[in-house]
């Protein structure tokens, strides 16, 4: 069994704003976390949602944004930037904003914009600076950490290629995503891995989660093969994942990121399956209906135990909710 969540923002098609009654049809589900976007704009209401899935005692995890805040980014958005405008505190400010909206008390988690440090780089990992990545994340976790003293920060280090394990260590975090992309099951298998003995050896195994890949293809996203869907899934739960999510956008609606999972869509035949967003959504219900439960036992299945060749001590018990 495992505790499977979402990505993306509580929304129908061709809306921004949060509604409500996605929330509630997510709490009818054997889904037990969501990871979030904030609405945009960011003073739109998600109170209300939020509470709708944490009365339900399901877990939100928040993707602060802060590239737009005023002062951080005048011209790129790296790292480096941050570091030499010494721009902590209005990231800080903007995110702490953000956690207001949500409501402090309905958060499980945050984490600190959605992949990096590929993201704050623009996927250039040829202009990556290691030492500024991490010396910034860790300023704006213990700002976030003296803001909001209760608050579980994640980090989600992606791709994992950019950073060697001993760099990745480095990062101060409370939770880990390790997740990858479109890609064959055996090197979604291989990465995941290695994620899992990460995530064992910084002793934050019970809070580690991934995202299967679930999107439709577009333009600047790889095509998502609703067929690889499962066996994916099932790869993570092989290892010992407890936590598995989808990142399930539909990109075939410009300038939208519906979540698939949230949203009807009638059976387009005729067309190439990564373009029908129907299937996508018939093979994530499956698995959610197979393996789906709501606040178990916590982020590693004893299938986890010697992963890599290590042993867990005392890393398996969940943090009370």
């Amino acid at each position: 069994m495992a505790e499977i969540g979402v990505y993306g923002k509580l929304i129908h098609k061709g809306s921004g704003v949060y509604q409500e009654d996605v929330a509630r049809w997510f709490v009818q589900q054997k889904l037990d976390w969501c990871w979030l976007q904030p609405p945009f704009p960011y003073t739109s209401p998600a109170g209300p949602c939020a509470t709708i899935l944490k009365n339900a005692g399901r877990r939100i995890i928040i993707r602060l944004h802060f590239w737009d805040a005023p002062g951080v980014y005048p011209t790129s958005q790296t790292w480096t930037e941050l570091y030499n405008n010494n721009a902590y505190d209005a990231a800080v400010v903007q995110m702490v904003a953000q956690i207001n909206n949500f409501g402090i008390g309905n958060i499980y988690a945050v984490t600190i914009s959605e992949e990096e440090p590929a993201q704050g780089y623009g996927w250039n990992q040829a202009a990556l600076n290691v030492a500024h990545y991490v010396y910034g994340w860790n300023v704006l976790y213990d700002k976030l950490k003296t803001a909001c003293p209760s608050l579980r920060i994640f980090s989600n280090n992606h791709p994992l290629t950019w950073l060697t394990d001993d760099q990745v260590k480095t990062v101060k975090q409370d939770g880990f995503f390790c997740h990858v992309y479109a890609e064959t099951t055996e090197s979604v298998t291989a990465y995941l891995a290695r994620g899992m003995s990460l995530a064992q050896q910084m002793g934050i195994g019970n809070e580690l989660y991934t995202l299967i890949y679930a999107a439709t293809g577009a333009t600047y996203e790889p095509p998502g093969d609703p067929s690889t869907i499962r066996p994916n899934f099932e790869a993570a739960m092989n290892l010992g994942y407890k936590n598995i999510g989808f990142y399930c956008s539909n990109y075939l609606v410009s300038g939208q990121e519906e979540p698939i999972l949230f949203n009807d869509y009638p059976a387009n035949t005729g067309v190439q399956p990564w373009i029908d967003p129907h299937l996508h959504k018939q093979a994530m219900m499956s698995l959610i209906n197979q393996y789906g439960e709501v606040g178990s036992s916590g982020g590693i299945s004893p299938l986890a135990w010697g992963v890599g060749g290590l042993v867990l001590i005392g890393l398996l018990s969940r943090k009370k909710r």
